[in-house]
């Protein structure tokens, strides 16, 4: 199937979830690879929708997202399905509206030139450490609903990660964007299923002929043991959780996996290289993150560098950061907990206080943090408030240039934009 593209301005009709036909209109040409196209609709109810259309390669994995969102029950931190359309005989998937991962947006070349890289620490901007917590921990909300219904993503990276704001349309400025962040007024969405298989099928892959790791995983990010040879397993619930704990290190420390192993072997696509690094790592002499590089952030966290004053309390905010990616990235999949196993790690260590339960889990419109880093807060108000003080206001992700202001002069920032409280 060869796509013809969608031009700006065309219209769609689309029985949405509330049984009624809508009118969609494309805004813009959103992405485009080898899978196929991703448009921005915009319907007339004022939703904003993302239409995938699929190109040859990517017919399979448009019928496995489609099978497995219509199978899975919804859950507020997974991307939702609203409709399908036929384009040019296709099933066409419409989806929730979901921002770029704000990692990913941190490292965008015009943003890291004009922040000129403030933390100074390593070639990627990494995220604020309270935020990385925050989203990590969503993430393994929608995995631990996923494996309990039998399924497994395989392919958790940052480009699958999003975040979704309320009310807000297909384009946000730096400033709208990044103010959301800093209220906490998003919430982290799970995307891109097109890999995902049943922990079933993962398991029985050892009667298979494929000898390497199957094409749904990202190498990069894919564990040891999916690039086993025929007659070994080559993956399962497990997998999932490797993929968090490299995720999490490279949102703390900026650093891609296996940096302080190869130096370049991102930038250069080493494939080979790759595969023998994976092959160490089975063995126990290679690791993918590096402690070195995740304990330098702790000096340079935006958050953390003004909030603990004590230096012993960023220090121990980072061990326990570098526990989780520890448990989360070993060598041997047996030895790595499952997924609620370390949800309520990361609920115990970090205390997270969960909101109620007839409250569920959604955005807001007053602004209230969904997860409350109770320690966190209190280790920071302790540090640097005096008795009988009121505690400053909080800067949670807010340097000076996502604030809109400009890094040298003192001018306030901008008003916050009212849609965004």
């Amino acid at each position: 199937m060869t796509h013809t593209k969608l031009a700006v301005g065309s219209e769609i009709q689309v029985p949405l979830d509330d049984q009624q036909v809508h009118r969609g209109v494309v805004q813009r040409l959103r992405a485009r690879g080898g899978q196929g196209y991703v448009y921005a609709i915009v319907f007339d109810n004022g939703i904003p929708a993302v239409l995938k259309v699929p190109g040859p390669s990517g017919l399979v994995g448009n019928e496995v997202e489609r099978r497995i969102l219509g199978a899975l029950p919804p859950h507020p931190n997974i991307v939702r399905m609203l409709g399908t359309t036929q384009i040019q005989g296709v099933d066409c998937p419409l989806l929730s509206w979901g921002h770029e991962n704000p990692f990913l947006r941190l490292n965008d070349d015009l943003l890291r030139q004009a922040t000129k890289n403030f933390r100074g620490l390593s070639p990627r901007t990494p995220l604020p450490a309270t935020t990385a917590i925050e989203m990590i921990y969503e993430v393994l909300l929608a995995l631990e609903h996923m494996h309990k219904s039998g399924f497994v993503h395989g392919d958790i990276k940052s480009a699958n990660v999003m975040v979704e704001v309320e009310g807000s349309e297909t384009r946000l400025t730096n400033y709208e964007y990044f103010n959301a962040l800093q209220q906490r007024g998003y919430r982290t969405m799970l995307v891109d299923f097109g890999s995902v298989r049943s922990a079933e099928f993962l398991e029985s892959m050892d009667q298979r002929d494929e000898a390497v790791a199957p094409p749904e995983f990202t190498p990069l990010y894919a564990p040891p043991e999916v690039f086993r040879g025929v007659g070994e397993s080559k993956g399962g619930p497990a997998v999932d959780v490797y993929q968090v704990g490299v995720m999490l290190y490279q949102w703390i420390s900026g650093t891609p996996p296996y940096e302080h192993v190869a130096p370049g072997l991102v930038r250069e696509g080493l494939t080979k290289r790759l595969v023998e690094i994976k092959e160490q790592e089975r063995t126990g002499s290679v690791r993918p993150c590096d402690p070195i590089k995740l304990k330098a952030a702790r000096q340079h966290d935006v958050v953390f560098a003004e909030a603990f004053a004590a230096q012993r309390l960023r220090d121990h905010f980072f061990e326990d950061v570098l526990t989780i990616i520890g448990f989360a990235t070993a060598a041997d999949p047996q030895s790595r907990p499952s997924v609620s196993a370390l949800r309520a790690e990361v609920e115990r260590l970090f205390e997270l206080e969960r909101p109620k339960a007839d409250h569920g889990l959604k955005i807001v419109t007053a602004w209230n943090p969904r997860w409350h880093l109770t320690r966190i807060n209190r280790l920071s108000v302790a540090s640097r408030v005096p008795d009988g003080e009121e505690p400053p206001p909080s800067r949670e992700f807010a340097p000076a240039a996502f604030r809109g202001e400009p890094e040298t002069t003192s001018e306030p920032p901008p008003e916050p934009n009212p849609r965004l409280q």
